[in-house]
């Protein structure tokens, strides 16, 4: 496959966000939340600074919390100051058909 190229040039994936009031990520419908919005996402990036926290682009973040919303803003937001490592509280230990 051949590559692709962009049509403007990036450095890193905020480069690429919109800054458009069109809806970037929605919660669950039954929680009433209205969506985030590229240009809110775009500014919450932004605004979070880890290295107040003593955490850099070669430290390794972790989290546990469920699929969702939130999980997909901190995935965008902390991939790109860090090396981030996601993980999803809901999960065994045990395969499908295997026990636990």
């Amino acid at each position: 496959m051949p590559p692709v190229d962009a049509p403007t040039p990036f450095t890193a994936l905020h480069d690429i966000i919109s800054d458009g009031d069109q809806p970037a990520i929605y919660a669950d419908r039954d929680l009433g939340k209205e969506p985030l919005t590229f240009s809110a996402l775009k500014a919450f990036i932004d605004a979070l600074d880890l290295r107040q926290y003593g955490i850099g682009r070669t430290d390794t973040l972790c989290t546990a919390m469920p699929n969702g919303a939130e999980a997909a803003v901190c995935f965008l937001a902390f991939t790109a100051q860090c090396v981030f490592a996601p993980l999803n509280p809901a999960l065994t230990s045990g395969a499908p058909g295997r026990a636990t």
